[in-house]
């Protein structure tokens, strides 16, 4: 599984690279709207220099003609770009026109196995089911994901599933449900690796070590 930080902050998707597991970034409209200057096309391409693996970005409008249009202006302003798209009527028409023409796109808001399949046989790269969000509704989050994973490997659909993830616990149903890769905001990818048991254990060894050697190191001998 790979990780991807969800995030339209140059800072944070800066600090979130430093981190060698994360490959990717997901944006939606709202976190652009609150993090990029005026001039969002150099926004775009800033990130795009920041970082490494695919960055997806969301079309702003609804009906299929305008976010095909997005779509291409979006593609053409950065290389490794993943167009973020609704599964809605117009969302599969601007799919399955903006695929065919060799652009990629992830399906975004999936909340059924339904949509799943129906934007993947549409063409889409990848579909992003917003599990954190669907359990605050009491949706039952792990079974949409171990469904789409079963569709897909049922009907041989070359499509990911890359779900947004709020802690660890979610970060486990979704690797067991074999999901392609996970989207987090920079404290959740923090929180992957941050078990009081493993500070307090390597804590208690590395003073056994300097009590015994003081400063000295491997490195110094």
């Amino acid at each position: 599984m790979r990780f991807l930080v969800d995030s339209a902050k140059l800072e944070e998707v800066r600090e979130a690279m430093d981190m060698s597991f994360v490959n990717g970034v997901t944006t939606n409209t709202r976190e652009m709207a609150y993090n990029a200057t005026d001039n969002y096309h150099a926004y775009l391409k800033k990130l795009r220099k920041i970082a490494r693996g695919t960055i997806h970005v969301q079309v702003t409008v609804e009906d299929a003609e305008g976010m095909i249009l997005e779509g291409r202006a979006i593609n053409g302003l950065i290389d490794g770009v993943r167009v973020k798209i609704p599964v809605t009527v117009e969302g599969l028409k601007a799919m399955f026109t903006l695929t065919s023409e060799g652009i990629e796109v992830a399906a975004t808001a999936v909340n059924t196995v339904s949509m799943a399949v129906l934007a993947a046989t549409s063409g889409a790269a990848s579909v992003i089911p917003y599990y954190g969000v669907m359990e605050d509704f009491e949706e039952d989050a792990t079974g949409l994901l171990e469904d789409i994973t079963a569709a897909f490997m049922q009907y041989d659909l070359p499509c990911e599933l890359i779900f947004f993830a709020r802690h660890v616990k979610q970060v486990r149903a979704g690797i067991r449900a074999g999901a392609d890769g996970c989207l987090m905001t920079l404290d959740g990818l923090k929180s992957l690796f941050d078990h009081p048991l493993s500070v307090r254990e390597i804590g208690f060894m590395n003073a056994a070590w300097r009590k015994r050697f003081g400063k000295r190191t491997w490195a110094s001998g």
